[in-house]
């Protein structure tokens, strides 16, 4: 009697675990069904954005390497304009930043598990573009509101910076091609840096701030040439996806890999402040 009884719990214990992973592989298949209907499903103008910037890219002959630092160049165009409003009329832009750092905050999240979930559906769907200007826009608001408690000049300055310097090593991966190297790579930014770097304290005056800036953004540059490096050489090779598509997709998995940082920091935060101390652990 007893052993009846154990194989049916065995028996809908297996039952349950079944459903359960049936209920998740399907909601897995209707969730990669519905990423590709994003971009469709958008504003047309969008989709004509996204068709303008893929045949410039094309039209140049630009490189997955040349195309990212584009796309990025692109992307931080939004947090330059925003960054310029934000000083042009910073006490309205102020409230309304309050109430949208939640919502930006929000929708960054359910990108990077998306992301997360589905790395390879990325590659080949239609909705990198929309996902991508999306995360830009996030992230045009996050770094307004970090400039608020500084200094929104020096912030506009580090990011006009960064715009120059991704587009010069976007023209010299374009030139280089097959030649082009990490190595190169992150001469070529940083020495772009530290040019702007030195006109823009001739011209400014606020040494404190634009200097910390500047050295932070010295080594973020290291970050993305070892990361676009990294991804482009495990970047596994599809039918019918050009450079674009390509790189359209790696700056989507740096957009990941920041976000990594950022969740990997807090983690240990949370650990190094959960943490019983040593006087505490003896007492108990």
């Amino acid at each position: 009697m007893a052993s009846k009884r154990k194989g049916k719990a065995i028996e809908e214990e297996l039952i349950e675990t079944h459903a359960t992973k049936l209920g998740v592989h399907l909601a897995d298949e209707e969730i990669k069904g519905n990423i590709d209907m994003f971009e469709s499903k958008a504003n047309p103008k969008i989709h004509s954005l996204h068709q303008e910037l893929r045949r410039g890219v094309l039209q140049h002959n630009l490189s997955i390497i040349s195309s990212v630092y584009f796309l990025l160049c692109c992307e931080l165009m939004l947090t330059f304009f925003m960054l310029l409003l934000l000083f042009v009329f910073s006490i309205i832009i102020d409230l309304i930043l309050m109430v949208i750092i939640l919502v930006a905050m929000f929708v960054y999240l359910i990108g990077y598990c998306l992301i997360n979930r589905y790395p390879k559906k990325f590659q080949k769907s239609s909705s990198k573009f929309l996902l991508c200007l999306i995360f830009s826009i996030c992230e045009a608001v996050v770094l307004s509101f970090l400039s608020i408690p500084i200094s929104t000049r020096v912030f506009l300055l580090e990011v006009s910076m960064l715009i120059i310097s991704l587009f010069g090593g976007c023209v010299f991966a374009k030139i280089k091609g097959q030649e082009y190297s990490e190595k190169q790579g992150l001469v070529c930014l940083v020495m772009t840096t530290l040019v702007l770097y030195v006109i823009f304290m001739l011209v400014f005056y606020d040494y404190l701030w634009i200097s910390l800036c500047t050295f932070g953004l010295v080594f973020y540059e290291w970050f993305l040439v070892a990361k676009i490096s990294r991804i482009v050489k495990k970047l596994p090779d599809v039918e019918n996806i050009d450079n674009f598509q390509n790189g359209l997709y790696v700056t989507l998995l740096i957009f990941k890999a920041k976000i990594d940082i950022f969740v990997d920091a807090l983690v240990i935060v949370c650990r190094k402040c959960c943490k019983p101390n040593d006087s505490e652990a003896e007492e108990n």
